[in-house]
């Protein structure tokens, strides 16, 4: 599908009140160009571009989304060195904590011993500007949010000279023109009121790409309606929840959002990598990113739908409020969608208004879809397009990677036999 059929395609949806998630079909990795400096900002500037007219065709129908993968936004192998480096931040953290997973300034200050960069910093100034409440301690995530790329100067203090795998110098020029970049795409879309979908990857690019998308919800979703029209979040962040550090990662952004008073968005997958990632692990000989059975990852995902549905109960409702949580239940598990659903209701969750939306790829789980949307529930379809050999290979690697976790086929075929014996008059 070329972008030029998108319209049409989106018009026919919104007959039966389904909305659209435009999806670049794109897929990069670590065999793309290892671009830096002004080759790797030119190169985000291109696709930014794409992005726009993606965002143009989205604009023709109010709640649309655009998907976007940050691989296709920043070199890759720059946001493994950033992730390397994120968790080597992370295991000197969790040495140094106290048994509530907190640090104080005294051992704030010692993650010097792994980083000595950071003695060039006012880690003083650094850890009374994040003490948000005011105790004497940072959290895990609030030390994440002080190294950010979005605050470059900070994140040099995390630079090891001579270190292999780690972030460089050179590697923090680039990101801060590619940042920019990516700003812009976020002010593009504020201004044509086009929500960015921002997707979840291989977990050894994912914590950068959680840090870039964090910083994009920091700087683009709105704190209160007044602030620039917006009444929901314009940036969601996706969680794999086959990841064993889903569950946790999306408790701990949820609580950093509400803490300094930004919107956030989610969008909760199972995951599209379970072959390749356990095959990485395997060679490379490190314990598997996901969970061991899919028993566990059909539990991880409920208890994520449950903590999210929880949160978004204890926020005011009224009209035209600020949406301060907003949920895309993004799967084609059939008990997946009849749990959303029963949550919703026990604990008064408007069907309609953006609070919680269901989101299927074009083509797959069709009757989950039209159901969802016929009973008053937010429903959204992903409209993959781009050249044909590239969309092909994006949606057989979704169909297989998937199939073992979608659920309710057997359910679509019921309802299709049933619905032809009505027309036939075999069945009332």
């Amino acid at each position: 599908m070329t972008l030029e059929e998108v319209l049409p395609t989106m018009a026919k949806m919104a007959e039966s009140n389904i909305g659209a998630i435009l999806d670049l079909a794109i897929e990069a990795d670590l065999d793309a160009a290892n671009l830096s400096g002004i080759a790797a900002q030119e190169a985000t500037r291109k696709m930014v571009d794409q992005l726009k007219s993606c965002i143009d065709i989205a604009s023709h129908q109010d709640g649309s989304f655009i998907a976007v993968k940050v691989t296709a936004l920043t070199p890759p192998l720059l946001l493994k060195a950033w992730s390397s480096t994120l968790v080597n931040l992370e295991h000197a953290f969790n040495t140094l904590a106290d048994k509530d997973g907190n640090l104080n300034i005294q051992q704030f200050q010692k993650l010097a011993d792994t980083f000595p960069g950071l003695k060039k910093l006012d880690t003083m100034q650094l850890f009374k500007e994040n003490d948000l409440n005011s105790n004497g301690l940072l959290s895990c995530a609030d030390v994440s949010a002080i190294f950010s790329l979005f605050y470059i100067e900070n994140c040099r203090g995390l630079v090891i000279e001579n270190q292999k795998d780690g972030i460089t110098n050179t590697d923090l020029d680039t990101a801060a023109l590619v940042i920019n970049e990516i700003k812009v795409l976020g002010e593009y879309a504020r201004s044509k009121k086009v929500k960015l979908m921002m997707d979840a990857e291989q977990s050894y690019f994912q914590p950068a790409i959680d840090d870039i998308v964090i910083g994009l919800c920091r700087t683009f979703n709105p704190r209160s309606v007044e602030s620039d029209g917006w009444n929901e979040p314009l940036v969601f962040n996706t969680y794999q929840m086959y990841l064993t550090s889903a569950l946790r990662r999306l408790k701990a952004d949820v609580l950093r959002a509400r803490q300094k008073g930004y919107s956030f968005g989610v969008k909760l997958v199972r995951g599209a990598y379970m072959i390749s990632e356990r095959e990485l692990a395997k060679k490379l000989g490190y314990p598997s990113p996901i969970n061991p059975t899919l028993e566990a990852t059909h539990e991880s995902y409920n208890s994520g739908v449950t903590f999210f549905v929880e949160q978004q109960a204890q926020l005011p409702r009224l009209k035209d409020s600020l949406r301060a949580l907003s949920l895309v239940v993004a799967s084609h598990n059939h008990n997946s969608a009849k749990y959303t659903c029963s949550l919703m209701d026990k604990y008064g969750i408007p069907r309609s208004g953006g609070w919680v939306a269901f989101g299927q790829l074009m083509g797959m789980q069709d009757g989950l879809t039209h159901h969802l949307a016929a009973n008053g529930f937010k429903a959204l379809k992903y409209v993959p397009y781009g050249p044909v050999d590239v969309a092909i290979a994006y949606l057989h690697r979704r169909a297989q990677e998937n199939s073992a976790m979608i659920g309710g086929m057997s359910a679509d075929k019921s309802a299709i036999c049933q619905e032809l014996k009505v027309r036939l008059g075999i069945s009332s």
